[in-house]
């Protein structure tokens, strides 16, 4: 289906979606210029999230970016201490526990600030 989000074009089918996000990711780490609110408008990475949340009134983006916010903080404890969330921690294979700390919370964290500025874009009016 053909439309437009927050005056992007979006649409074009899974193919082309999926083609326009590899363009896209491979695009923003070559340049590292491009913002995660303009790859998800030329339908890379987010872009689903960005249809879900354009045209939603100011105070719904609000409550959206403050929801991001407290998870980043969540998983930024949960990095300074593991056990925090995860009360066997220590009982966990070495592996995973490095895994937990060094790729699967960081990558949340980056994720979430990708998400926010998104918002955070469509609050300013896109």
């Amino acid at each position: 289906m053909l439309g437009t989000v927050g005056g992007f074009f979006t649409g074009g089918g899974e193919a082309a979606a999926a083609t326009r996000g590899i363009k896209a990711s491979a695009g923003l780490a070559a340049k590292g210029a491009e913002s995660a609110f303009d790859v998800a408008a030329a339908g890379g990475k987010h872009a689903g999230f960005l249809k879900n949340y354009a045209g939603r009134s100011p105070a719904e983006l609000d409550r959206g970016i403050n929801s991001i916010e407290r998870q980043i903080a969540e998983h930024e404890q949960a990095i300074a201490d593991p056990t925090s969330k995860i009360p066997n921690f220590n009982e966990l294979d070495p592996r995973q526990q490095t895994a937990l700390v060094t790729r699967k919370r960081p990558g949340d964290i980056a994720r979430q600030r990708e998400q926010r500025q998104i918002l955070q874009r469509l609050r300013q009016g896109g």
